[in-house]
């Protein structure tokens, strides 16, 4: 009988456990299903939210919306990708349009989810499921990150539970191996092409137009210059299994340039541009990647470009790992191809606020005298209210040309987004690398970027810009810059931003490094000038991305009597 009221007694305590709970109690790592509906892009309330030990897939449930190309669609405002290993259960896959339906998988790095399984579904809720990886309070209310969707649910409310949440285990963070190993979203195939169970075909082309006026800032003379540029780049998948993927990338350019007072020029060149195996959790948890590949961030900062060599990649308690040692075998500069590079980059947070280490080792001893150093740190992302942060600090050491190096740098900024600017943002941030105020000595504290640097980023722009300047373009050495803007949002996937650059020389030298200008600084003073830049980007289609650049530099007193500068570009990508 004692036992009988004992296990009663237990049961009510289970019982009023359960009740208890509130969203209020969750934590990271807690696996969750979310009930409601999507109040805007990446926004979704939900009424109701059910705790569960976790599963082996995430998932998405709503109505398709977007059209269906090459297998893709929309599901939630999240891209939906599928291939040969995904299962549709009570719909086809030619008719998705408008069907309510689950869609189970993973979500990628990139942001797309790849769908292993694909089942219609009767009216309802949507449903967003997956692992909490961030909770931030804001008021009486929880956003929780969740497939990196803020999923917004209200403190207080009353949880449904199979078990207590302490008995519930938590959910490891996503890993980062691969179905793709980190890739330019910018320069992004489709894979529209199925050419067998395992073997998939995309390509892009890219058609880019640009118009240089006065970039030797003298009006007297007749050294402006237009270009047109169209690219054709076929890429092949083949994924012989889940942990094993092979990409080949193929590129074909023409380059037609018209400058005054000269011949017209005709480029034409083709290269591979990617050619490696990846193969995942081959090495103790390890990834490996051999070959040709794209190293790429999201800031271009650090590397934007094609290296040969081996890399290694893992996530592990809450951190990302990447490994790898290169070289340029061809199509590089001499510097590139002579150099062997040793990189290593940490990182861990969440989709939406990361943190991150990083060292590069470049040593040139064969054609060169060089043997350089660069150690970093870095912030991105929500790091404050209603801002998208970035924060990267640098070190240069080592040897260069017979120098001893020794030099800093740093890059802080935000766009500022709150509620009350509707779709407007504010820009603002500061750029500096230290400059050698005594060139002539033996030791230098010039700083230079690592050479491997795009400078490109997006600056609450739909596309990537160069957000040291669209005209001016430099490498951050002995320079200070000054930035401040404003975007706008004009409807999905579509912005215009306008922003303005001061540009000034930490030591008065006579050169500018990687900087489009045919003028070079006078060497005595600091004050380069400002620049105004105009751009319209879009992605607004599955498969076009277009942006749109005008740029004016004014030139400040280290060029005496200099003119104005003027560019105008447009660029155009196609995707399949």
């Amino acid at each position: 009988m004692n036992r009988i009221v004992a296990f009663f007694f237990a049961l009510s305590a289970l019982i009023g456990t359960l009740e208890a709970q509130e969203a209020s109690s969750l934590s990271v790592g807690h696996w969750i299903r979310a009930k409601g509906a999507l109040e805007g892009a990446g926004v979704f309330a939900a009424g109701e939210v059910e705790v569960v030990q976790p599963e082996s897939s995430e998932s998405l449930t709503g109505s398709v919306t977007g059209s269906l190309e090459g297998g893709a669609f929309f599901l939630l405002g999240v891209r939906v990708a599928t291939d040969a290993r995904t299962t549709f259960e009570g719909v086809s896959p030619e008719a998705l349009a408008g069907k309510r339906v689950k869609v189970s998988g993973r979500l990628r790095a990139g942001g797309e989810f790849l769908a292993r399984r694909v089942s219609a579904r009767d009216p309802g809720r949507d449903r967003v499921e997956g692992r909490i990886d961030a909770i931030e309070s804001a008021g009486e209310s929880l956003k929780l990150v969740v497939l990196n969707f803020e999923v917004r649910v209200a403190a207080k409310s009353k949880l449904e539970l199979d078990l207590p949440l302490g008995a519930l285990k938590l959910a490891a963070p996503r890993s980062s191996a691969i179905e793709t190993p980190a890739r330019d979203d910018d320069d992004r195939v489709r894979g529209s092409i199925r050419l067998g169970e395992d073997w998939v075909l995309g390509g892009l082309v890219e058609y880019d137009s640009e118009n240089r006026g006065n970039f030797d800032l003298d009006d007297a003379r007749a050294r402006d210059r237009s270009e047109h540029f169209l690219s054709l780049r076929a890429e092949l998948v083949w994924t012989p299994s889940d942990s094993t993927l092979f990409l080949a990338s193929y590129e074909h350019s023409e380059d037609w340039r018209q400058e005054q007072n000269k011949p017209d020029l005709q480029v034409s060149e083709g290269h591979f541009k990617q050619a490696y195996g990846y193969f995942n959790q081959l090495l103790f948890g390890w990834d490996l990647q051999v070959g040709r590949a794209e190293y790429h961030e999201s800031r271009r900062w650090l590397y934007n470009t094609e290296l040969d060599g081996v890399r290694l990649l893992r996530s592990w308690q809450g951190l990302n790992f990447d490994l790898s040692v290169t070289s340029k075998l061809a199509d590089g500069s001499a510097r590139d191809e002579d150099s062997t590079n040793l990189m290593a980059y940490v990182g861990g947070g969440t989709p939406k606020r990361g943190w991150a280490l990083w060292g590069m080792d470049r040593d040139n001893r064969e054609s060169a005298s060089e043997h350089t150093q660069h150690y970093g740190a870095r912030l991105l992302g929500a790091w404050l209210p209603a801002s998208d942060v970035w924060a990267e600090a640098s070190l240069l050491r080592g040897d260069s040309a017979g120098k001893n190096v020794s030099a800093s740098a740093f890059d802080v900024g935000a766009t500022w987004s709150p509620d009350f600017l509707g779709p407007f943002s504010l820009i603002g941030g500061y750029a500096f690398a230290a400059g050698d105020s005594t060139p002539l000595d033996s030791d230098s504290s010039t700083f230079r970027q690592t050479g491997f640097q795009d400078n490109k980023g997006k600056l609450a722009s739909a596309t990537s810009l160069k957000y040291y300047g669209e005209l001016l373009d430099p490498e951050l050495s002995n320079l200070g810059i000054l930035t401040v803007g404003v975007g706008l949002k004009l409807e999905k996937r579509t912005t215009l931003s306008l922003l303005a650059h001061q540009y000034m020389l930490d030591q008065a030298q006579d050169a500018l490094y990687g900087s489009n200008l045919r003028a070079t600084p006078d060497g005595v003073h600091p004050e380069l000038g400002w620049e105004y830049d105009l751009v319209f980007g879009t992605k607004r289609w599955t498969s076009w991305q277009v942006e749109f650049v005008l740029g004016m530099f004014e030139p400040g007193a280290a060029f005496p009597g200099g003119d104005t500068a003027y560019l105008g570009a447009l660029q155009v990508k196609y995707r399949f």
